[in-house]
């Protein structure tokens, strides 16, 4: 129906201005899910999209680790998230959620993208706070000692 008469770009511009409601169709099926095959399916099943998304990621991550942490830094701030990194300290802050409707109801939300940061970053990350618990921001770092796997797929 908005395609309808109106210039194609007009038609587009317009789908971008309108609200969606993602955040609610992907919290009540979270929850659908939850209510008919559990927590532990629920669980599987963001654990498998952490892994589907570091490996959309993996490909533009590369080096030694703050070479990496530098690189989640720009692949986060294309997806809209602004991040601050400190490589030295091998620490970063996002100051929005990607999900952060989703995430209030959800708390295996906030573990599937820490999950992915670790797949993309070859080493454990520590949730230092979260906006979902009441901070104005999301702070990471890196556990030194703890490295992980990174997948080869």
């Amino acid at each position: 129906f908005l395609d309808e008469g109106l210039p194609r770009g007009v038609a587009e511009r317009a789908r971008e201005l309108f609200p969606r409601s993602y955040d609610t169709l992907m919290s009540v099926l979270l929850d659908e899910i939850e209510r008919q095959q559990g927590g532990e399916t629920l669980h599987r099943l963001l654990s498998g999209v952490s892994e589907r998304l570091a490996e959309s990621y993996q490909h533009g991550v590369q080096g030694n680790l703050e070479s990496r942490i530098n690189d989640v830094q720009k692949m986060m701030e294309a997806r809209g998230i602004p991040v601050d990194v400190r490589a030295t300290e091998q620490s970063f802050t996002f100051y929005a959620c990607p999900y952060h409707e989703v995430a209030q109801d959800h708390a295996d939300v906030c573990a599937m993208e820490k999950r992915m940061l670790e797949q993309v970053l070859g080493h454990t990350v520590q949730s230092d706070s979260a906006i979902r618990e009441g901070g104005r921001c999301c702070n990471f770092s890196v556990a030194q000692s703890d490295t992980i796997t990174l997948s080869d797929k």
